[in-house]
C-alpha cells in the first residue's frame, strides 16, 4: 500500500484512537471466566461468548500495535534517509526535527556564555584603569599640592600598562547573532519544509 508521508501520519493518529478506546475496554473488563462447574454448565453459552470477544479483542489491539509501529518504523527510517533544505543548509530531517525540540543548542549556549565573560572582564579592567588613574592622580596632587601637565602625562604612561587589551578570537558577539538569526529562520521554515516534504513523498508499507 503507498501513501504520502502525511497520509500515513494521519494513519497513526487514527490507529492511536482506536489503540487508546481498546485499552480503556480491555482495562474495564475480564479477560478470563471465574466461577463454578454449576454455573459454567448453566451460562455456557454466555461464558464461551465473553471468551470469544475478549480473545478477539486482546487480538485486534495486538494487530492495531503491530501496524501502527509498522508505520511509525517506516516513517522514522524516512526521517533518518530524507532531507529538506532550510535557508541555505540541508538537514537531515530526524536532525531537523531534534534541533527543533532544543530551544537552544550548545553552540549557542557556548558563544553567549563566552561573550557575557569577555565583557564581563572587560568591564573589571576599564574599572581597574579609571581606579588606577584616580590613585595615582590623588598621589601626585597630594605630594606636590598641584598638577602639572608633567605630571598628568606621568600618570598617563604609568596607567597605560593597565589598558585593556582585547583579542576577540570569534567575533563573538557577530557569530551569536548568526547563529541566533539562522535559529530564528529555522523555526519559522521546518513546518513549512517538512510539510511539503511529507505531501509529495510516497511511502509503501504492507499491513
Amino acid at each position: 500500500m503507498k501513501k504520502t508521508v502525511t497520509e500515513w501520519l494521519g494513519e497513526v493518529k487514527l490507529y492511536e484512537k482506536k489503540i487508546d478506546k481498546i485499552e480503556t475496554q480491555l482495562s474495564s473488563m475480564k479477560l478470563f471466566n471465574v466461577g463454578t462447574v454449576g454455573e459454567y454448565a448453566l451460562y455456557k453459552e454466555t461464558f464461551e461468548k465473553n471468551k470469544t470477544d475478549a480473545i478477539a479483542l486482546y487480538d485486534s489491539y495486538v494487530k492495531l500495535k503491530e501496524n501502527r509501529n509498522k508505520i511509525r518504523a517506516e516513517i522514522l527510517k524516512f526521517n533518518a534517509t530524507q532531507t529538506i533544505k532550510i535557508g541555505e543548509k540541508e538537514y537531515i530531517i530526524a536532525l531537523a526535527l531534534e534541533k527543533l525540540k532544543s530551544s537552544e543548542d550548545m553552540n549557542e549556549y557556548i558563544l553567549k556564555n563566552q561573550l557575557n565573560k569577555m565583557n564581563s572582564e572587560i568591564n573589571k579592567i576599564k574599572t581597574n584603569v579609571e581606579s588606577k588613574k584616580e590613585s595615582l592622580l590623588e598621589s601626585v596632587s597630594k605630594k606636590a599640592n598641584t598638577s602639572s601637565s608633567k605630571d598628568i602625562e606621568a600618570v598617563e604612561k604609568a596607567v597605560e600598562q593597565y589598558k585593556l587589551y582585547n583579542e576577540d578570537f570569534l567575533n563573538l558577539q557577530e557569530k551569536l547573532d548568526k547563529t541566533e538569526q539562522e535559529k530564528i529562520e529555522f523555526i519559522e521554515n521546518i513546518n513549512i519544509q517538512l510539510n511539503l516534504k511529507n505531501a509529495t513523498s510516497e511511502i509503501e508499507i504492507e499491513l
